[in-house]
C-alpha cells in the first residue's frame, strides 16, 4: 500500500489508513470485541477477551496483512487479510460506524488484493451482509454453521477482483 490516505467527509474529522503495527494489537482486539458485542445478528464470542488479545498480537507478530484507520491518533477500525484471497476481519468501533471508515478499509483491501478475495459473515448479521453487497461482494455459499467455531449459519461472500470488472 502507498502512503497513508487521509479520508474525510465534511461532517466528521479526517481518518487515516495505514498498515497495522504490532503495537496496534491491543486497540484492534478491543475494536474486535466491542464491534462484535454491539452487532445485531452476531453470535456471542466463544473466546475470552484475553484470548482475542493474544490472537491479535500473534497475528500481527507473524506478519499478517492488516490495516488500521486512525482518527485523531486513535485506532477506530481495522481490516485483517492474512491470506492471498481472504478478508478475515473488518471491524469498526461502534461509535465510528456509518462514517465511511469500513468502506475505506474495504476499498484499501480491494487495492491490496486486486485478484479478489473471500470472507465469511454470519447469516443473521444482515447489516454486514448488506454492507458488503452494496460494495460489490456477492454471496457464493451458505452453510449451516457446522464449519465455524460458533456453530451458527454463515455466508461466504466474494469480491471477484479487477479481472471481472
Amino acid at each position: 500500500m502507498a502512503s497513508p490516505k487521509p479520508t474525510s467527509r465534511q461532517d466528521i474529522p479526517l481518518f487515516t489508513l495505514r498498515p497495522a503495527r504490532v503495537a496496534d494489537a491491543p486497540a484492534m482486539a478491543e475494536i474486535h470485541i466491542s464491534a462484535r458485542d454491539s452487532a445485531p445478528g452476531m453470535p456471542p464470542s466463544i473466546h475470552s477477551p484475553a484470548d482475542i488479545h493474544a490472537w491479535m498480537a500473534r497475528a500481527l507478530a507473524s506478519g499478517d496483512a492488516a490495516l488500521v484507520a486512525e482518527r485523531n491518533g486513535t485506532v477506530v477500525g481495522y481490516a485483517h487479510y492474512p491470506g492471498s484471497n481472504e478478508l478475515a476481519d473488518l471491524y469498526v468501533l461502534p461509535s465510528n460506524q456509518g462514517r465511511g471508515v469500513g468502506a475505506a478499509l474495504l476499498e484499501a483491501v480491494k487495492e491490496a488484493r486486486p485478484g479478489g478475495f473471500e470472507l465469511w459473515v454470519f447469516e443473521a448479521n444482515v447489516e454486514a451482509r448488506r454492507f458488503y453487497e452494496k460494495r460489490g461482494l456477492v454471496e457464493v455459499e451458505r452453510t449451516d454453521g457446522r464449519g465455524n467455531e460458533e456453530g451458527v449459519p454463515d455466508v461466504k461472500m466474494r469480491w471477484e477482483g479487477e479481472k471481472w470488472l
